[in-house]
């Protein structure tokens, strides 16, 4: 971690994480790694009636892993509260389709958290939806997608050279700052 530039690097420390919604998320994530056989949780154990709470206030974005480990990130779910905020649903935009201009200072971040595979915080204004008096907290959570890291005969890829325990999908819980 030592070779990001210091914003980056601030936002691993999930240390400095004081509000109560993302607190609550880190949680809810830190326990269900605990009870995965891997390094981190899949998605597969998201039970959305354990965070009722948090789900208005998530995203979820599929991790699509290209060659030479470029990623896209696809929306595959956004929180009601969100969109009403956003002003529009996010399902199936890519991240630049969400974020324009502040694409690549948003897509370092969720870099980051997939790259080392931990937690990533940040504060934002939402300058890319011309909202600028929205301030916001976001606290990334990586999981594992372990299901889309089968061939179609069901045998994993671990023996074509792919990580079924690497990153696959990221949930993005975001409080909103009030001023």
């Amino acid at each position: 971690m030592e070779h990001l530039p210091q914003a980056l690097r601030a936002g691993a420390d999930m240390g400095a994480v004081s509000d109560a919604r993302l607190l609550r998320a880190l949680d809810w994530w830190r326990g269900l790694a605990t009870v995965s056989a891997l390094p981190l949780p899949d998605r597969a154990q998201i039970d959305p009636a354990a965070i009722p709470d948090l789900l208005p206030y998530c995203i979820l974005w599929d991790v699509l892993h290209g060659p030479d480990e470029t990623r896209l990130y696809r929306c595959r779910l956004a929180g009601t509260i969100l969109c009403e905020v956003y002003g529009r649903d996010g399902r199936g935009l890519m991240l630049h389709e969400m974020f324009g201009d502040d694409t690549a200072k948003m897509q370092a971040e969720l870099d980051v958290a997939v790259t080392h595979a931990r937690p990533f915080h940040a504060e934002h204004r939402m300058t890319w939806a011309k909202k600028e008096f929205y301030k916001y907290r976001r606290v990334l959570l990586p999981f594992t997608h372990r299901a889309a890291a089968l061939r179609l005969d069901g045998r994993p890829m671990d023996d074509t050279g792919e990580n079924p325990g690497r990153v696959g999908l990221l949930m993005n819980v975001i409080s909103f700052v009030a001023e």
